[in-house]
Parts: C-alpha cells; sequence; structure tokens
C-alpha cells in the first residue's frame, strides 16, 4: 500500500471531509446502538408481563 499512487478526485469519490459524511456517520452508528439495546428494553417488560400472569395463575 506504500507504493500505491494517489488517485485523482473525480466525480465518484466519496469526500471524508464534509459534516455531511459526518452526521450520517453519527446517525448510523447512533441508529445501530439503538437497534442493539431495543430487544432488551422490549423484553423487559415481556418478562415482567409473564412474571405477573405466572404470579396470578397459581
Amino acid at each position: 500500500m506504500s507504493r500505491k499512487q494517489p488517485v485523482p478526485m473525480n466525480v465518484g469519490t466519496l469526500r471524508t471531509d464534509t459534516g455531511l459524511f459526518t452526521g450520517v456517520t453519527a446517525g448510523v452508528i447512533l441508529i445501530l446502538g439503538a437497534l442493539t439495546f431495543f430487544p432488551v428494553l422490549a423484553l423487559g417488560p415481556i418478562g415482567e408481563a409473564f412474571q405477573i400472569a405466572h404470579f396470578y395463575a397459581n
């Protein structure tokens, strides 16, 4: 990789020094982080409902 020649910028170049790139990257990270914790947040009330149902069934 150290011998690779620089490629000039053209229409298909993805610039990484813009605010749009930073915003999209931060948004994707936040969304993926939220989706990681969503199952835990959803399973808490479901598990509690099963506990309550088990308590009243006995």
